[in-house]
């Protein structure tokens, strides 16, 4: 599977769609990531990061569709 990381903590609205375009174009399943990495990293909260950053589930729903798809072949 072939997916790009479109949802950051620290992307502005402008760079998620920017990069959601080229994902897209690029037939790319998309993911994002806080950047959670324990109590160490002052400032990120896990799931949201550094602000308000909100990954929708249904994202994980295209990935089960397409790995399904890659096994049947």
């Amino acid at each position: 599977m072939k997916m790009e990381e479109c949802f950051y903590t620290t992307f502005s609205k402008e760079q998620e769609d920017y990069i959601l375009n080229i994902a897209k174009q690029r037939n790319l399943l998309i993911s994002g990531g806080s950047d959670y990495h324990g109590l160490n990293k002052k400032q990120h909260e896990l799931a949201v990061g550094r602000g308000d950053l909100n990954i929708s589930k249904e994202i994980i729903s295209n990935w089960n569709i397409n790995f399904y798809r890659e096994m049947q072949k």
